[in-house]
């Protein structure tokens, strides 16, 4: 119910649902309590978590009938079969829904606006889409299987909706066999109730496998977990002088179902940097889908790496080099680059000697003025002409 109602509030986000459960005479004593019977209250269950309000009409329709329900002649009185109201049911019905209506429009707090539903968290881990198409049994169908090789089915019943005309197909031979071609990954299949055990059942070129029947109400599945594709199904009635009656096919392809995505095995994607934290990624094991998390308190420290030299070295000081951090954040680094000083420049100054005062030779270096050697020029004390 969960895979209708999110497809409905997907198309229609305005529109108002209202759930009714209904009776089936198998659970009137559990809906006579006033409670509901296990799949009516999977279903309540999903109505609840989508705000949508439900109306017990099983309920209503059980009670009025009284204690004596389970008596087939004052049942009848009511439904037609074990589920399908007459008039005098379907009066009761009625009576509720309009209860129903009247509390919530007339009498309840309804300011007549159109309102948006909010679409909540799914409650399923999965719903059931995935390309899900209904196949109703027809005269065309039934060709189809006989030009792929199907025999012994006859075409029985029919009825007429719009252009579409559907019936059935029936089969009192065990050698008989229905051919269908689908694309999904699962085939299921509704038929009338019979006094057989079920189906014989071939995927592709595979070997047959027994099914069990279903029925009207619940579908057989009579192939699961397929590779996705196109897939050609025969099927069988398994027991001899039995009667199989098959009324139409539903397939789906699980891989494209909707789904709560399942990540598992995270790994570090190792992109942390001196401004953001590091992140993980994980991939959904039913579709791959990947997830990426930040990884709290990841970051890293700055990276220097490619060093360019200043060039500013002299015959005193190292030169320097400078990087800029390589994450982007605009920081740099300068650090000393070792032995790289550069050697004295040296100049040789001469000062000449005096009469009186003696000069110099003087070899120094020109940047930072570090004396390498001097040598005296001594003045003359005395002078002797010829």
């Amino acid at each position: 119910m969960e895979t209708i109602i999110r497809k409905v509030r997907t198309a229609y986000p305005t529109c108002d649902i209202v759930v009714l459960h209904t009776v089936d005479k198998a659970v009137a004593s559990t809906m006579a309590q006033g409670r509901y019977y296990p799949e009516a209250q999977a279903h309540n269950d999903i109505a609840k978590a989508y705000n949508i309000p439900t109306i017990n009409l099983g309920s209503a329709l059980v009670n009025a009938i009284g204690a004596n329900w389970s008596d087939d002649t004052v049942w009848g009185q009511y439904v037609t079969d074990t589920v399908h109201p007459n008039d005098k049911g379907y009066q009761i019905y009625f009576n509720v829904i309009k209860e129903f209506l009247t509390n919530s429009l007339i009498f309840g707090e309804n300011s007549g606006e159109i309102k948006h539903h909010e679409m909540p968290e799914m409650v399923n881990n999965k719903l059931i889409d995935g390309d899900l198409t209904y196949h109703d049994i027809t005269k065309d169908l039934l060709a189809e299987s006989e030009k792929l090789g199907g025999s012994g089915f006859n075409y029985v019943g029919s009825a007429s909706y719009s252009s579409t005309e559907y019936g059935s197909v029936k089969s009192t031979d065990t050698e008989s066999v229905f051919v269908f071609e689908f694309t999904g990954t699962e085939l299921a299949l509704v038929a009338a109730d019979g006094n057989h055990t079920g189906y014989l059942v071939k995927i592709d070129n595979g070997e047959y496998y027994s099914v069990a029947k279903g029925g009207l109400t619940k579908p057989t599945y009579l192939a699961t977990g397929l590779t996705s594709g196109k897939h050609t199904a025969y099927i069988k009635q398994k027991d001899t002088d039995k009667t199989i009656n098959l009324v139409n096919l539903y397939s789906r392809d699980d891989s494209k179902s909707t789904h709560k995505h399942n990540f598992t095995n995270y790994v570090s994607n190792n992109d942390a940097t001196c401004q953001k934290n590091a992140t993980r990624t994980g991939v959904c094991t039913l579709c791959g889908l990947e997830d990426t998390l930040e990884i709290a308190n990841s970051k890293v420290g700055c990276k220097f790496t490619n060093y360019i030299s200043n060039k500013n070295a002299t015959c005193q000081k190292n030169a320097t080099e400078t990087a800029n951090c390589g994450y982007g954040c605009g920081k740099t680094h300068t650090r000393e680059i070792a032995n790289s000083k550069l050697a004295h420049t040296y100049k040789t100054t001469t000062t000449k000697a005096t009469t009186s005062k003696n000069g110099k030779i003087v070899k120094a270096c020109s940047v930072c003025g570090k004396v390498y050697s001097t040598t005296k020029i001594y003045y003359a004390k005395k002078v002797k002409l010829s």
